[in-house]
């Protein structure tokens, strides 16, 4: 991907704060919680929340797209 035209990876996680293992792993490589959408799921009585986490690939937004 950090070869490719692209700029930024996005991880959008359903349970958000409580899915902690796949928030882990996302941080080991190098995203960063963006936002939260909350109660945008209901599952099993209980509404859920799905949080956005979002990794710069590349030069990220630190220079111009060619």
């Amino acid at each position: 991907c950090e070869q490719g035209p692209w700029r930024q990876m996005l991880a959008i996680i359903g349970d958000g704060h409580s899915n902690a293992g796949s928030i882990a792993i996302h941080k080991k490589f190098g995203f960063s919680v963006a936002g939260q959408l909350r109660s945008v799921g209901y599952k099993m009585g209980d509404w859920r929340d799905t949080l956005i986490m979002q990794r710069p690939l590349g030069d990220g937004d630190w220079t111009l797209p060619e």
